[in-house]
């Protein structure tokens, strides 16, 4: 299971400049930049049981989302170290009522890409 959104994933975030992939230790998949930022998280069936993506967000960006469409969108647990905090987490397992907009989590994780990133990796976008 999961695969779909996995791959779907994979195009939008490998086509970001100099971005990795990688297994991290909780299970996910983890894509990162050159200087080992992490740029998102993918967690097959991990939060309440659906697939999921965690990226760093701007905290209003976020804020909205989380409040108004909670069947798409929630706050991550934030670690003990404060990882996550500024995280927003999209369910990408989709229902008829519900779809996945793809071309909007593209520009969600491009958000992302800009908030981490150095100057010389955004000017590559």
């Amino acid at each position: 299971m999961g695969m779909h959104e996995l791959i779907k994933l994979r195009e939008i975030i490998l086509a970001l400049p100099e971005v990795k992939e990688k297994p991290s230790p909780g299970g996910a998949v983890s894509f990162y930049l050159p200087d080992k930022k992490t740029l998102c998280y993918y967690h097959d069936r991990h939060h309440h049981g659906r697939a999921s993506l965690w990226c760093p967000a701007y905290s209003d960006l976020k804020q909205d989302l989380v409040r108004n469409k909670p069947e798409h969108f929630f706050q991550p647990h934030t670690s003990s170290a404060g990882h996550f905090s500024e995280w927003l987490g999209i369910y990408l397992d989709s229902s008829d009522e519900y779809p996945v907009d793809w071309k909007y989590i593209a520009k969600i994780l491009e958000d992302a890409f800009r908030k981490i990133a150095s100057k010389k990796l955004i000017n590559k976008l």
